[in-house]
């Protein structure tokens, strides 16, 4: 279920072009879940700084503790001001704890999924980073979003365990 498009203004609403209240944001997750649909991404750069995908999520652990083991969370960051990808190590690890912090212990991130490919950074180093994240415990496996098939394959053949978890 991708959490940015429960954020997102919508013409079925009461109000056309509202955007949904936590009520209704809280009632579309749940009914997500009831159909199995447990596979979740996230962000903060969706949504308003006030309100994001991270916040409603922390919120909804919060009042639904016990769906929180029910849920793969798949967390984009790596991602900088206007969209700018950025997989140096030290961001990785920035946006990483940053995204553990907005949902403050509520619910465990899966997989950081760093959006798009850094061109100034190797790609050998954003994936050690997050090959370091996974054995520290921070997340169980490497997603990427919005790349090219060339980038997965060279991700792919360079680090067989990922995604595999520890």
């Amino acid at each position: 279920m991708g959490c940015p498009t429960i954020l997102t203004p919508s013409a079925a609403l009461p109000k056309p072009g509202a955007i949904p209240t936590e009520e209704q944001c809280f009632a579309a997750i749940r009914a997500a879940l009831s159909t199995d649909c447990n596979l979740w991404d996230g962000g903060k750069f969706y949504g308003s700084t006030a309100v994001n995908s991270l916040a409603l999520l922390k919120k909804y652990f919060t009042e639904y503790p016990e769906d929180a083991d029910k849920v793969v969370l798949n967390i984009k960051g790596a991602l900088r001001p206007g969209c700018i990808p950025d997989g140096s190590p030290h961001f990785v690890r920035q946006s990483m704890e940053r995204c553990r912090g907005w949902i403050s212990g509520t619910a465990k991130i899966e997989m950081l999924q760093c959006r798009g490919r850094d061109l100034n950074t190797p790609l050998e180093s954003t994936l050690a980073t997050l090959e370091e994240l996974m054995q520290a415990g921070k997340i169980a496996g490497v997603a990427l979003s919005e790349v090219d098939a060339d980038t997965i394959r060279e991700a792919a053949e360079n680090h067989q365990n990922y995604g595999r978890g520890n």
